[in-house]
């Protein structure tokens, strides 16, 4: 079992390609931040306590997807962040145009 993060996607894939069974965890569907201090060590102690009684399966497995669909998204989610980075300009003369009260030449969608 490993916890959900942006940085172990390597290490999933090379556990699955030696065929090992793992389980991808997301701890903040546990609410374990509610049972105090959320530390890395009670993180780990709570996760082995519910993996032990069954409860990571039904209640905290997350969504892996396949490195062709991982591929699609990454490309659409940097897509997204361009275009909200050239967008950004542009709404931010719009409303220095309309503090201004002037009268901006091009209208945004």
């Amino acid at each position: 079992m490993v916890e959900t993060q942006g940085l172990n996607r390597w290490f999933v894939n090379a556990c699955q390609a030696s065929e090992l069974h793992i389980i991808v965890a997301n701890p903040a569907i546990l609410n374990l931040k509610r049972s105090g201090k959320k530390t890395d060590r009670r993180d780990a102690y709570e996760l082995a306590r519910r993996l032990w009684l069954g409860h990571i399966e039904k209640h905290a497995r997350t969504y892996y997807p396949a490195d062709e669909e991982y591929g699609k998204r990454k490309v659409l989610r940097i897509r997204h962040k361009c275009v909200t980075l050239l967008h950004a300009p542009m709404v931010f003369i719009y409303l220095c145009l309309q503090l201004t009260k002037l009268s901006p030449s091009i209208t945004l969608a």
